[in-house]
C-alpha cells in the first residue's frame, strides 16, 4: 500500500483498491515553504495555487505540464497547433530583425563611402574602410 502523508488535518481518500493516499493538511497555511505550496497543487486547491505559484516558479511549470498532459487528442493538437504558430512568429520576428540590422549597416557602409568619395579618397582604400566592393563604389 502506498501512502502519503501532508501536513496537520487528517483525511482519507481511496483512489483505488491498490492505492490509498492520506493528506494532513494544515487549517490555513500561507503556502510560505516549499512543502505547503507542493502540498497545495496535490490538493488541488485552486485558491492557494495562485499563492503557491507566485513563491515558487516550479509550481507554475507543474501546473502548466499538468494541464498539457490532461488535454485530450483534438485540444493537444490545437495546443501544439498554437505553440507552433508562436514558435514561428518568434522565428519571423528575430529574422526580420537581424535582417534589418544588416540592411541598416549596409546603408551607413554606403553613406560613409559617398562622404570618402567626396573626400577624394581612392575607391581601394574606401573598399578597405568600409567592406563594400568595387562595384558598389562605381555605382555611388
Amino acid at each position: 500500500m502506498l501512502s502519503i502523508y501532508l501536513i496537520l488535518k487528517f483525511t482519507k481518500e481511496i483512489v483505488a483498491d491498490d492505492l490509498e493516499m492520506h493528506f494532513i493538511i494544515k487549517k490555513n497555511p500561507e503556502a510560505k515553504t516549499k512543502l505547503e505550496q507542493w502540498l497545495w497543487l496535490l490538493a488541488e486547491r485552486e485558491d492557494k495555487l495562485e499563492m503557491a505559484k507566485k513563491e515558487n516558479k516550479s509550481i507554475e511549470k507543474a501546473m502548466k505540464i499538468i494541464e498539457e498532459i490532461s488535454l485530450d487528442e483534438k485540444e493537444w493538437e490545437l495546443y501544439r497547433s498554437r505553440q507552433m504558430a508562436i514558435m514561428d512568429y518568434n522565428v519571423g520576428i528575430s529574422t526580420s530583425r537581424e535582417e534589418g540590422k544588416a540592411e541598416g549597416k549596409k546603408e551607413k557602409q554606403v553613406e560613409i563611402a559617398k562622404k570618402l568619395l567626396e573626400l577624394g579618397i581612392h575607391p581601394d582604400d574606401i573598399e578597405k574602410a568600409t567592406g563594400l566592393t568595387k562595384e558598389e563604389i562605381k555605382k555611388l
